[in-house]
């Protein structure tokens, strides 16, 4: 059976991706993931860039507590898509602060990720 990365080596587009790399609910949940470990370090200031978007004022302070506060919204979602498939994901906070590896590579449950400093 292919991993991820394997059926995605080739596409060229988000929709190639999707169409060709996503077989199953878990690796929508480890392309999720993939995605979120890219936008968490830039995440506070998208949403100021983004204040149209949302109900904040584009001031938000980049700080370690929103940045805290970011990183617990988006495991909670992770883990509520998780359990939407009837997976008990179980994605921690800390997870998100490890350096996105190339999809695929990722085995969860093993601490193969290298650990970025915050």
């Amino acid at each position: 059976m292919q991993t991820v990365a394997e059926r995605m080596k080739d596409c060229k587009t988000v929709a190639e991706r999707i169409q060709i790399g996503i077989k199953t609910p878990g690796d929508y949940m480890e392309y999720l993931t993939w995605c979120a470990k890219e936008w968490i370090p830039g995440s506070l200031a998208d949403i100021n860039r983004n204040e149209h978007m949302n109900d904040c004022d584009g001031k938000v302070e980049i700080t370690k507590t929103n940045q805290d506060l970011v990183d617990a919204a988006v495991t909670a979602f992770l883990n509520h898509v998780g359990a939407s498939f009837c997976m008990d994901y179980g994605i921690y906070a800390n997870d998100l602060r490890y350096e996105r590896l190339p999809l695929g590579e990722i085995e969860f449950g093993e601490d193969q990720w290298k650990r970025k400093s915050r």
